[in-house]
Parts: C-alpha cells; structure tokens; sequence
C-alpha cells in the first residue's frame, strides 16, 4: 500500500506538469486572440494568431483577425497585406469586406475602399457598422450629400453618438458651421465618453478661430474620454499635434507627436511627425523620415509630392520630376500632382513639356487655382506677356484676399516694366491691416 502511494504520489506532479506544459490547440489560441482583442490587448492577440500562423499559415481566420489587429494597431500597410493573404485563402464574409475596406480608408486608399464596399451582398444587411464605414468612405472623397443619406438612413441615429459624430464633422465640412455645433453638442450630452465628438468640436472650434485655450481644453477632453492605447486616443494626440503646429507651437507640435508615437508607432505617425517638421522648416529631419518611409511603401499618401517639394528646392529637378511622374503613374487624376510636376519643369527650362501638363491638368479641373496660376507665368516666360498679365489680373480679380497672389502679379508687372502698375498692387497689398496669407499643410479634417 506504502508502495502505491509513493508511486502514485510521484505520478500526480508529472501528471500535472505534462497538462500544464501541453501546447494549445489552434482552436484554443484562436479563441484566447478573439478574446484578448475584445479586452482591448491587441499585442497579446497579435502573438497568439502568429504562432497559429506558424504552425498552419493557410488558416485563413488567423489571417483576417491578424489584419483586423493591425488596422487597430494603426498599421495600414501590414493590415492590407494580411488581409490579401486572407482573400487569397478564400476570405470572402462581412467582416472581411469591412476589414479590408477600412484597411484602404486607413491608407487613404478612399477609391479602393469604396470598391471593397462595393463586394458586400445586395442581399446582406446593412449594419451600423457597414454604414458608418461607407458614410467617412464618402466624407473623404468629399461626397458629402451621399454620406449624409446614408447616415440618416440608420435607424439609430438619433441615439448613436459616434454616427451624431459623424455628421457633425460633415456638416462642419460642408460650412454648416451652427448646426455642427448643435449636433455634436448632442452626441456629447448623450455620451459625455465619446471622444471623437470632442475631438471633432475642437476642429470645428479651431475652424471658427475661437481662443486656443478654449480648442486645447476640448482636444485634452478628447484625449482624456479616449481609452488609453486606442486609436480614438491615438488620433485626439495626433490631430492636437497638427493643431499646435498651425498655431506656431513646434514644440509642442512635436512633444504630442512623440506621444502618438508611444501609442501607435506606426508609418502615418511618422509622416505626422515629417509634415510638422517640414512646417517648421526643420527640412534635413523631415526628408530623412519621408524617405525612410517611401523605402517601405511606394506612394504612401502624398510622401512622394513632399519629397519632390525638397528635391525641387535643392534644385535637384530630374529626381522631383521621377517621383511626381511615378506618383501621377499610381494616381493620374490627382490635379495637385500636375501643379507640382508643371513647376518642376518650368523651373528646369522644360517650357514645352510644362505647357502640355498644365493643360492636362486643366482638363481635370478648369479654375483649379495652381495650374491657372502655372499658366500664366509660361505665358509670360514664353514671350507673350500681355496674355500672362492678363491671365494674372483674372486670378487676384478671382481671389481678392489672397496676398500672395497679389504679391506675384506685383512682381509680374515690374518684370515686364509696368513698374507703376505693380507699385499699385504693392500699395494695394502694403494697405491692408494685416497683409500675407495663412499657409496650413494639413487641413484638419484631412485625418477624418
């Protein structure tokens, strides 16, 4: 008896130690993942969907929830390409649509999104979160009356704070700046944890020009009704760091971006980060972030226009002229891109070739401001100074508080040896209370 003990008493602990020490299953570790993102630990799900993935890389739920990981992790890039895995292993249901297509929202990829929301079944239902996604879908292409019937459509609206949000933002972006104000007010009343609504009046409030003490309270209300670590919080930090920035505040500018940074270290960080220093005129920092990231990913946003900017600057026109060129490849309605490419040949002595992108140009967008402006300065290095004036006089006629442009036609007309025409522009210009115009890189709903 003394003996079946012993042994039994040995048996139990190695017993024990074998169950403890058993690997899970896939199904287990797929389970654990699912939860662990519900808790909002996107790291800890993130490991246990790659050792599925190690063991058995065609499981095609690991994949899709891995992407949906990332997108919540703020990284875009890798999102999408776990999710072309996933489709590739015949990921074709509604949260893989919706995962994909905030994937490419998330990059700014608005088009591709809205393709992706095109797959969804003409017989599925259409739920909140389809809704939501397609109405910013919109909002980012500017197709602001198309997102606005989407959203009332919902029956929720009324009591859904987030989608209250929502239109709120639009309705800022359409200039509807009061009744922006009375909804956004209402999905705060209704949710005083909403951060995005805070998030959102702030810009509405920067928007109206309101003191910055009063935008900063709001912004920090954003940050502080956000859970820590999300993208809500992520974005209230980042969207406050362009704030700072266009308010002449670098360092704070840069001390916020550092904190987004901690919260999300992902690739549209660090364009935030290269944005502001370009801003701020630190260009050595911001061309070495901006190159970094055009290692990593071909046209990621507008990186290769903004390098193009240094590179044209530096004079160094055949390496500005590949980048806008390439990136006109990817994205060929992109009128700014024409505008830049336009530049870059006139300042390189490319006056034929620079005419026939800004007509290309024009075609797209007839009073587009930049290529009108591109226009008439060939002219006038063309040798037909009279139509480029002219051409000039439209444009200050067009937009009369624009100082810059004013100060260009001054320039213009002393050139051509209208020296007292152009001191009348300069006495016009030199004769306002305050004279030179407000440059913004980022417009603040760019990020929405």
């Amino acid at each position: 008896m003394g003996f079946i003990r012993m042994v039994f008493g040995f048996l139990v602990p190695v017993l024990l130690l074998v169950a403890c020490s058993r690997t899970p299953s896939d199904e287990e570790l797929f389970e654990r993942a699912k939860v662990a993102q519900s808790q909002g630990e996107i790291q800890a799900s993130v490991l246990d969907l790659k050792t599925i993935l190690q063991r058995s890389p065609d499981h095609v739920e690991a994949r899709r929830l891995l992407g949906e990981n990332y997108l919540l992790l703020g990284d875009g890039p890798t999102a999408e390409k776990e999710l072309e895995k996933a489709e590739a292993l015949g990921a074709t249901d509604l949260d893989f649509i919706l995962a994909f297509a905030e994937a490419a929202h998330f990059r700014h990829e608005n088009e591709l999104a809205l393709s992706r929301l095109a797959q969804v079944p003409e017989n599925a239902v259409p739920t909140s979160a389809l809704i939501k996604l397609e109405a910013r879908v919109l909002l980012a292409l500017g197709r602001y009356p198309e997102a606005i019937d989407l959203l009332t459509s919902l029956e929720n609206l009324s009591s859904d704070s987030e989608a209250l949000a929502l239109y709120g933002l639009i309705l800022k972006n359409q200039g509807d700046l009061e009744e922006a104000t009375l909804t956004l007010s209402r999905a705060i009343q209704m949710d005083s944890a909403v951060s995005e609504a805070y998030r959102i009046y702030a810009l509405l409030l920067a928007t109206q020009g309101e003191s910055g003490a009063e935008v900063e309270a709001v912004f920090a209300q954003a940050i502080k009704s956000a859970v820590p670590g999300s993208r809500d919080h992520w974005l209230a930090v980042l969207q406050r760091a362009y704030y700072f920035s266009d308010s002449n505040q670098p360092a704070a500018a840069l001390k916020d971006v550092e904190l987004a940074d901690k919260i999300y270290g992902n690739l549209e960080t660090r364009y935030a980060k290269a944005r502001i220093l370009l801003q701020n005129r630190q260009v050595d920092e911001a061309r070495a972030i901006l190159l970094e990231i055009e290692s990593r990913y071909r046209s990621f946003r507008d990186v290769p226009l903004l390098l193009a900017t240094i590179f044209l600057q530096d004079k160094n026109y055949s390496q500005a002229e590949r980048l806008v060129s390439r990136y006109l490849f990817d994205h060929p309605k992109n009128v700014g891109a024409y505008r830049l490419l336009g530049e870059i040949l006139i300042q390189s002595g490319q006056l034929e070739r620079a005419r026939k992108v800004v007509e290309e140009g024009l075609l797209l967008s007839v009073d587009h401001l930049g290529l009108t402006l591109l226009s008439a300065q060939l002219y006038l290095r063309e040798g037909e100074t009279e139509r480029g004036l002219q051409l000039m006089e439209e444009i200050v006629d067009k937009n009369p508080n624009e100082d810059i442009l004013r100060f260009k036609l001054a320039g213009a007309l002393v050139d051509a040896d209208q020296v007292d025409r152009g001191l009348t522009e300069l006495d016009t210009l030199l004769g306002r209370p305050q004279a030179g115009p407000q440059i913004h890189l980022t417009s603040f709903s760019e990020m929405n």
